[in-house]
Formats: structure tokens, sequence, C-alpha cells
């Protein structure tokens, strides 16, 4: 089985993103893991908030980005961030493939063309995306949960 590793950044609406995203990969087969060693596909959920944040994830994809130097898995920069940054994480950092937070549901389509060794992006921004369909992924998890109330750092709240 496929597994990935999620890593969030932000706040409470990224940690309610991250848990859509885990149902949309659970209903394409994948499987979570606790050790980005045993990956085929690492995540980072980003935000663009505060500078902080920021740099801890660009130290995040350097070290992921050296990994790669070693192992064999795709690097998937999501949300705020990777909204703002787009084919520069690409372009200079060897990510896969980049979605903002309005494209979540496209991760199927983006993951496909990695797999046929592309790199994908898609930053396209939503006025009418709602994820209506999806339930986050709470199964196993604390008995609360987030829940967003809007998306993305564009005032399209």
């Amino acid at each position: 089985m496929k597994k990935y590793f999620l890593e969030t950044y932000g706040c409470q609406m990224n940690k309610a993103e991250s848990d859509s995203l885990e149902l949309i990969l659970k209903r394409r087969g994948w499987e979570s893991c606790d050790v980005d060693s045993e990956a085929d596909l690492v995540i980072i959920n980003t935000c663009s908030v505060r500078q902080t944040a920021e740099d801890r994830i660009w130290g995040r994809i350097g070290y992921f980005k050296k990994l790669k130097e070693s192992s064999d898995f795709k690097l998937v920069i999501i949300g705020c961030m990777a909204e703002r940054a787009g084919e520069e994480l690409i372009r200079e950092h060897g990510v896969q493939f980049v979605a903002g937070p309005d494209s979540y549901l496209d991760l199927p389509n983006l993951l496909a063309q990695c797999e046929m060794g592309s790199t994908a992006i898609n930053v396209e921004l939503s006025t009418t995306e709602t994820y209506k369909e999806i339930m986050p992924a709470r199964l196993g998890k604390a008995i609360s949960g987030f829940v967003s109330i809007m998306r993305g750092c564009n005032n399209f709240c």
C-alpha cells in the first residue's frame, strides 16, 4: 500500500484542511505513516500568515530536498504558502506538485500527473468551492476536531 506523511503548519484551519486531505488520500488507497522516511508521498500543508511559519516550512523543504537525494518519494506543498510561491517551489526546490487551498479535490489528478513523472500545479482561486462532500478524517483521533470557517488568506472567507 502507498504511504503518505503529512505535516501541518499554521492555524486550526490548516489542521482541519489536513483532516480533509487525509480523507481524500484514504479514498484513493493511501495509508498514513508516522515516519517521513517510510513515505512514498510527503505533504507539507503550509501557512503564509506569519513569517515564523514560513521560515520553518522553508527549513523543512530544504530538509526534504536533501533527503530526496537518497530516497525515492514525492514532495508535495499545499496551502496558502504553496499558492503564493507556486512555480518557484517546483522550479527551485524539487517539489513534485503544488496545490493551493482551493484545489484539494484536484489532488488525485495532481498525483496521477506526478506518478507519470510530471510536475503539477493548481493554485487557482475559487470563490465557490466548499468541499461539501468531504467529511474530515477523525477516525482514531481525539474526540474533538477543527471546523473550517474560511479558506486561504486572501479575504475570500
